[in-house]
C-alpha cells in the first residue's frame, strides 16, 4: 500500500514533468483561463490517468478511493504549480458530488468517469433573470411528454455554459404548490438544438458568464437527478457542495491575490519592510490559512457523514471577503501603476476569471479575484442566515454532535470522541458549578477566582495539568485537548488561573531544561495545589516578552537576587511561584521566585475584564533561583502556547456571545416583528457566524500544528490570534449593539463579553504586536 509520503513524492514528480511551475515574475495567466480548451482537456485527462483527479471519489466511478491525507498532500504540492483545469471547476465541484450523492447508478457510471477524465464539461443552471438570489422563484418549466420532459425558460450568470457538454438544471414541474415544492433537477444536454447560449460582458470587458435560453428542449425520463418534485432538496445538496468548493481550500501560489504573490509584489516594490504593509500581509496570511483550515473541517465532516448544512455559505462569504481584502492591498501596493502601466501590474490587472484552481476531494476549487464572487449563487450573508435563524445556537444541537474521526493518519481538524467527551464534561461542570450568576459574584468579588471551582477544574477534570506529562502527575494531553477545554471555559467566562498556571508556568517549566524544577513543581501545578505564573511584561515596553528585560539578576557567590518591575502579571497575587525573566551576567534567564520572598511586592490592578486578575510585581533584592535551559527558545514556545490558549478561549466566548444574540433576535420584537427578521440584523449575525467559523478553524489548525507540524506552530498560533481577537471584539460589540439598551446594563451578560473581548485582545501582546510576530515568523 502506498504511503501518504510516497503519494506526495509521486505527485511532485508528476507535476514537475507535466505542469508549469509557478513563477512570481512571469505574470501571465496563472489559473489557465486563457489556455485553449483542448489543452485543458488533455491536461485533465493526464491528471486523471496519473491518479490525481477525484482523489476521494469512489474507484467504481473513476475516482482514486483515497482519503483526506492524500488530498491534502496533493494540494500542498500543487500550490507551486499552475494547473490549467479551469473549465472543469464547476462540474467537479458541484454537479459531480451531487450525482455521487443523489444520482442513479446508471447516471453515476455514465457521467462521473467522463467528468474526471476531462471528456465532459458541466455547468450549473440555477439563477434566472428575474429571480435574483431567490433560486426557488424560478420560472423555467418542465412539462411531461411521452418519453420524458420538455423544458422552456431562461437561466443567467451561468459560468462555462459556452463550452459545457451537460448542465444540471432546475425547472418547475408543478406550478400549483408552494415555490419550494414542485421543482425538479434535470441533466440537460447543452448541445441540444433548443439550447442557446449568449455570453454576458461584464465590467472587466470579458465574458465569464452566460445567459442560456431553452426552447422546447427534450430530456429523457431518466434525466431526473434525485426525485420528481424534490428538486429543492437536490439544489440544497448542490449548493452545499458549491459553497464548500468555491469558498475554501489551500491557496495556490499562482493566485495573484494570495499571500505568496502579494508578498512578492511588496518585495519587488520595496515595501516589504514597511510596518503597515507587513501587518496587512500578516492579516492576509492569517485569514487565508484560516479559510483553508475551515475548508478542511467541512470536507472532513462531510467525509465522516455529517451534514454541514448552510455552514458552507460561511466559507463562500469568507472566501469572497478574503479576495476583496487582498485586492485592496494589491491596489495600495501598486499605486498609480495599476492604472498607468499595465505591463508592470500585469498579474494584478482587472480579472474576469476565477482565481486559483486545484483538486479538492470533490474536484477542482476556485475563488474569484473580483467582487463578483460574493454575488454568485446568492448573497452569502443571506445564505449564512439560513444557519443562524434555525436555532438559538445557529446550528441545531443535532448538527453540533461530532461524528467519528476519519480513519488514517492523525491529520484531522474535527474533534475526536475523547475530545468531545472532554468538551461535554467541561460544559457540564461550567453549567453546574459556575453558572453566570456565580461567575458574576466571583468576578466582582474580593477573590480573583473561586478556590472550590479551581479545585474541581484541577482535581476532577485534570485541566491544571492537561499539558503536563503523566510522569509529573499530569494528563499528558495535547494542545488540541487544551483548546477544547478553553473553548468551553471561555464560553462560560469562568474565572480561573488556568492560563497563568496550567499554560504559562507549566509551559515554561516544560520548555526549559531544569530537571529538578520540573520534578519539584510540575506535580503540584498539575494537582492545582500550587498556582504558578510567568512574569515577563515590563512597564512602557511594547513587547510582551522583551528581548532584553530591564529587570536584572545580580549573582553573588551564594545567591541570586532580582531587582526590577514586571507589569500585567496574570494571577500574581494568587501565585505560589513566579517564573521571572531577568538579565544577568550571562544574558537573559528565567528565575524562580517563591511566594513571600523578601523584597517581593505584588500590587493587584483593577482589570477591565473582571474574570482576569493582573498585577504589577516589583523585586528589590529578591532571592531567586536561576533555571537551566535556553530561555529565549523556551519563552518563544510559551508565547506560542499563550496565543493558542487565548485564541481558543476567545473562540468559545465568541460563540457564546453569538448564541446569546441569535436567541435574543428571535424573541425581541420591534414594530411587530422579531428584530431577526430585519436584513441588517441578519447580515450582522451572518458576519459574526463567519468570523467564528474561521477563528475556530484557525485554532484547530494551530493545535494540530503543535503536535504534528512543530515548525509551523509559531506562525499558526500567531495566525489564530490575528484571526480570533478582532473577530471576538467585533462579536462582543455587536452583542451589546443588537441587545439595545439592555445590552449595556449592569445586570445583563452582554457587557461581560465585551469587557472580556477588549481585554483579551491586548492580553500577551496587542493586535499590532501579534501581526508583527506573525510577519516575523513568515519572514515577511
Amino acid at each position: 500500500m502506498t504511503t501518504v509520503e510516497e503519494f506526495r513524492t509521486r505527485a511532485r514528480e508528476w507535476l514537475r514533468a507535466n505542469a508549469k511551475a509557478f513563477d512570481a515574475e512571469a505574470g501571465g495567466d496563472p489559473e489557465g483561463s486563457g489556455v485553449p480548451l483542448a489543452v485543458s482537456k488533455d491536461f485533465q485527462k493526464r491528471l486523471w490517468e496519473a491518479g490525481f483527479a477525484g482523489i476521494m471519489w469512489p474507484v467504481e466511478y473513476g475516482g482514486q478511493g483515497l482519503g483526506v491525507a492524500e488530498y491534502l498532500a496533493f494540494s500542498e504540492v500543487a500550490r507551486d504549480f499552475v494547473l490549467p483545469v479551469m473549465p472543469f471547476v464547476i462540474g467537479l465541484g458541484m454537479p459531480g458530488p451531487t450525482l455521487l450523492e443523489l444520482g442513479t447508478e446508471e447516471q453515476k457510471r455514465r457521467h462521473l468517469p467522463p467528468l474526471l477524465s476531462g471528456a465532459e464539461i458541466w455547468c450549473q443552471l440555477f439563477s434566472e433573470p428575474d429571480g435574483g438570489s431567490d433560486v426557488a422563484s424560478l420560472r423555467t418549466s418542465a412539462v411531461r411528454t411521452e418519453t420524458g420532459w420538455r423544458i422552456n425558460g431562461s437561466k443567467v450568470w451561468t459560468s462555462g455554459a459556452q463550452f459545457s457538454d451537460f448542465g444540471a438544471l432546475l425547472a418547475r414541474t408543478d406550478p400549483t404548490v408552494p415555490k419550494h415544492q414542485g421543482i425538479t433537477m434535470f441533466i440537460v444536454d447543452m448541445h441540444h438544438p433548443g439550447v442557446t447560449v449568449r455570453p454576458l460582458r461584464v465590467a472587466t470587458g470579458h465574458s465569464p458568464f452566460n445567459e442560456v435560453h431553452f426552447e422546447n428542449v427534450e430530456v429523457p425520463a431518466d434525466a431526473v437527478i434525485g426525485a420528481v418534485d424534490r428538486g429543492w432538496q437536490a439544489a440544497v445538496v448542490m449548493l452545499r457542495n458549491e459553497r464548500v468548493s468555491l469558498g475554501t481550500g489551500p491557496r495556490s501560489r499562482s493566485n495573484p491575490l494570495g499571500f505568496d504573490a502579494l508578498r512578492e509584489l511588496a518585495r519587488t516594490r520595496g515595501l516589504d519592510r514597511d510596518p503597515a504593509v507587513r501587518r496587512r500581509l500578516a492579516e492576509i496570511h492569517a485569514h487565508e490559512s484560516a479559510l483553508a483550515a475551515y475548508g478542511r473541517v467541512l470536507h472532513e465532516e462531510t467525509t465522516a457523514g455529517r451534514n454541514i448544512g448552510a455552514r458552507g455559505s460561511a466559507a463562500k462569504l469568507a472566501g469572497a471577503a478574503q479576495q476583496l481584502w487582498a485586492s485592496d492591498l494589491a491596489q495600495e501596493i501598486l499605486g498609480d501603476d495599476l492604472c498607468s502601466d499595465p505591463r508592470r501590474s500585469r498579474r494584478w490587472r482587472w480579472r474576469s476569471s476565477p482565481g486559483p484552481v486545484w483538486p479538492p476531494p470533490v474536484g477542482p476549487t476556485r475563488s474569484s479575484a473580483t467582487s463578483s464572487a460574493s454575488a454568485c449563487s446568492g448573497w452569502p450573508r443571506i445564505r449564512v442566515w439560513i444557519a443562524t435563524c434555525r436555532s438559538t445556537s445557529c446550528v441545531s444541537p443535532a448538527e453540533r454532535q461530532r461524528t467519528r474521526r476519519p480513519e488514517g493518519p492523525a491529520l484531522t481538524l474535527i474533534d475526536t470522541p475523547e475530545q468531545q467527551a472532554l468538551a461535554d464534561a467541561v460544559r457540564r461542570f461550567v453549567a453546574e458549578r459556575t453558572p453566570r450568576a456565580a461567575v458574576r459574584d466571583t468576578a466582582f468579588g474580593p477573590a480573583a477566582y473561586d478556590p472550590a471551582v479551581w479545585r474541581g477544574l484541577a482535581a476532577d477534570l485534570g485541566l491544571a495539568g492537561l499539558l503536563v506529562p503523566d510522569e509529573f502527575g499530569g494528563q499528558g494531553g495535547t494542545a488540541a485537548d487544551l483548546a477544547v477545554a478553553l473553548r468551553e471555559l471561555g464560553a462560560g467566562l469562568v474565572p480561573s488561573p488556568l492560563l497563568a498556571s496550567g499554560v504559562l508556568a507549566a509551559g515554561a517549566l516544560l520548555a526549559l531544561d531544569d530537571a529538578a524544577a520540573r520534578k519539584q513543581w510540575l506535580p503540584q501545578l498539575s494537582a492545582g495545589s500550587v498556582v504558578g505564573t510567568l512574569a515577563v511584561s515590563e512597564p512602557d515596553v511594547r513587547e510582551w516578552i522583551p528581548a532584553r528585560p530591564g529587570t536584572t539578576a545580580t549573582v553573588s557567590a551564594d545567591a541570586v537576587t532580582l531587582t526590577g518591575v514586571k507589569s500585567a502579571v496574570p494571577h500574581a497575587a494568587d501565585a505560589d511561584l513566579l517564573l521571572v525573566t531577568a538579565t544577568g551576567p550571562d544574558g537573559v534567564a528565567v528565575h524562580l521566585v517563591e511566594r513571600g520572598a523578601a523584597g517581593l511586592v505584588v500590587h493587584t490592578e483593577q482589570c477591565l475584564d473582571p474574570t482576569k486578575s493582573l498585577a504589577t510585581v516589583s523585586f528589590d533584592g529578591t532571592p531567586a533561583t536561576a533555571l537551566a535551559g535556553d530561555a529565549a527558545a523556551a519563552l518563544d514556545r510559551v508565547a506560542d502556547l499563550a496565543n493558542l490558549a487565548v485564541a481558543a478561549e476567545q473562540v468559545g466566548a465568541l460563540r457564546a456571545a453569538l448564541d446569546l444574540t441569535a436567541e435574543y433576535a428571535k424573541i425581541r420584537f420591534s414594530f411587530g416583528h422579531p428584530i431577526g427578521a430585519y436584513q441588517g440584523v441578519k447580515h450582522k449575525l451572518a458576519d459574526i457566524y463567519t468570523d467564528w467559523a474561521l477563528a475556530d478553524a484557525a485554532v484547530r489548525r494551530a493545535a494540530e500544528a503543535a503536535e504534528l507540524d512543530p515548525a509551523a506552530f509559531p506562525a499558526a498560533a500567531a495566525a489564530a490570534r490575528v484571526v480570533a481577537s478582532p473577530a471576538y471584539v467585533n462579536a462582543a460589540k455587536n452583542t451589546m449593539l443588537l441587545h439595545g439598551g439592555i445590552g449595556f446594563t449592569w445586570e445583563h451578560d452582554a457587557h461581560l463579553y465585551y469587557r472580556h473581548a477588549v481585554a483579551s485582545n491586548v492580553l500577551f501582546g496587542g493586535p499590532d504586536y501579534q501581526k508583527d510576530r506573525l510577519a516575523d515568523k513568515l519572514a515577511v
